[in-house]
């Protein structure tokens, strides 16, 4: 992994479910697996720390606020300045900014839900490993698979 400095941002994890009925479930569960890992976490509209109170308030800042959709990048480079060296916005309710600027993620995570094996192609979607970002863990829990992927450098 690049150094953030030498980025001059983030690295940013982007971690959701994909599927409606399964959302507020998985991704509850995705941010406690993930957040210890984050110095930033977004959710929703709202911006927290990765770890309540990890940081020195004199060494560490969070962004005011977390409108990703106006340009991740130069959200991304504030967040930078502001001393985040590893970002985590979590839900599928940023996929149309986090989609379209893909370019920024560097690490994508999935919760797609089991279902029983004849159904397991109207589930998975054809786009689920977006071009440039490659497989590199698969876990499953009682009720859902967790597919991680990252940007191929």
């Amino acid at each position: 992994m690049v150094d953030a400095t030498v980025r001059r941002r983030p690295f940013l994890t982007w971690a959701f479910a994909s599927d409606a009925g399964h959302q507020t479930a998985a991704e509850g569960r995705l941010l406690r697996d993930l957040r210890a890992n984050a110095d930033l976490v977004v959710e929703g509209k709202t911006v927290v720390g990765g770890i309540p109170g990890g940081h020195a308030s004199a060494h560490f800042a969070l962004p005011g606020d977390a409108d990703i959709g106006t340009g991740l990048p130069n959200w991304l480079s504030a967040a930078c300045e502001a001393g985040v060296r590893r970002a985590l916005v979590v839900g599928y309710e940023h996929d149309a900014e986090m989609r379209s600027q893909l370019h920024a993620i560097d690490e994508l995570v999935v919760a797609v839900p089991r279902t029983d094996p004849s159904r397991a192609l109207q589930v998975v979607h054809s786009d689920l490993i977006p071009a440039g970002f490659e497989l590199v863990e698969l876990a499953a829990d009682a009720d859902s698979l967790t597919i991680r992927m990252r940007r191929v450098m």
